[in-house]
């Protein structure tokens, strides 16, 4: 069994919940009013699409997942999803940037050999 398919068989129930359009259709009610490519608040921009492969911006994503978390975002006043939309997209964008990095590791840079003598 390869490890992608080994890593989603593991994964808690909810991150296998959510379709990638649903992903795509809550990023975009809850989260592009602020970080559309007009308004970048916090200097985030984020495309609904791009959320199917979070992996491409990895980095980026993982402040969302943050956000997602700690329920911080929207921000209060704003429409804010229900607990179980949180979990579902937390768990939808974690999956797909595991998955990725279980398939190609990326050990990071290795040190140079040191000669001895």
């Amino acid at each position: 069994m390869p490890v992608a398919a080994t890593l989603l068989a593991t994964l808690p129930a909810h991150a296998q919940e959510m379709s990638a359009q649903q992903a795509s259709a809550a990023v975009g009610k809850f989260c592009v009013t602020c970080h559309s490519s007009q308004i970048h608040m916090a200097d985030l921009v984020l495309d609904p699409a791009a959320v199917a492969h979070p992996q491409t911006e990895a980095e980026r994503w993982e402040k969302v997942i943050r956000k997602l978390r700690a329920r911080s975002m929207p921000p209060p006043g704003a429409p804010r999803p229900d607990s179980a939309t949180y979990t579902a997209l937390q768990g939808f964008i974690e999956t797909r940037i595991d998955s990725a990095a279980a398939v190609h590791p990326n050990p990071g840079k290795l040190p140079l050999l040191h000669r001895l003598s």
